[in-house]
């Protein structure tokens, strides 16, 4: 370690040294390459006396660890060749955000039965049910451009609803014992000539 001067040795221990239990805490954590936490502290505190000025540091504990996390990764270029092992607690506790190949298989075929359900809907219900719920138009606002009540805007809707999750909650198919569905809702004529069909 270089010659420090008074007025380093009395910045570092004012602004540098109460950090590095948090610091000790925060590598001990993590990967670091066969390296010791103390040892990044050490080798993190011998940059900082061998820096020209300090004048610029505005956050020491924060300027600290970046110079800590720049030991370990300076440590981890150097090496040839980095061990993972599979038993290493850090890599298995990392979760993959992407969905499965199996996942992605099987929302994009339920896409393409809402779409394809959606476009079997008779009109004017396939054409409020656009509005509605895919581009998000208000209810009232579907009622003025159709010149219809609004109360029959709410209908279209609740029929087509109805009918998506009959169609993706069953995986396509339309069986039933009666002329009502589960939820006690009455099906209307499409809906018995599909049950009688399948």
């Amino acid at each position: 370690m270089p010659r420090i001067s008074d007025e380093r040795a009395i910045w570092l221990g004012r602004y540098i040294l109460p950090h590095t239990a948090e610091l000790r805490g925060w590598l001990s954590r993590r990967p670091l390459g066969g390296l010791e936490p103390d040892d990044v502290i050490q080798e993190a505190c011998a940059k900082l006396v061998a820096m020209g000025s300090v004048q610029g540091i505005r956050d020491p504990r924060t300027y600290l660890f970046q110079v800590a996390k720049s030991v370990v990764a300076s440590h981890l270029r150097s090496q040839k060749v980095v061990a993972i092992t599979v038993s290493d607690t850090v890599i298995l506790d990392l979760a993959c955000d992407d969905p499965s190949a199996e996942t992605q298989t099987s929302d994009r075929e339920e896409l393409r039965r809402l779409a394809e359900g959606i476009a079997a809907l008779p009109e004017p219900t396939r054409t409020i049910f656009r509005l509605r719920r895919i581009e998000q138009m208000p209810q009232r606002e579907i009622a003025q451009r159709l010149r219809m009540p609004e109360s029959t805007v709410e209908k279209h809707v609740s029929r087509a609803i109805l009918k998506m999750s009959i169609l993706l909650g069953r995986g396509g198919r339309r069986v039933f014992g009666a002329s009502r569905d589960r939820a006690g809702i009455e099906l209307n004529d499409d809906d018995a000539a599909n049950r009688t069909g399948d």
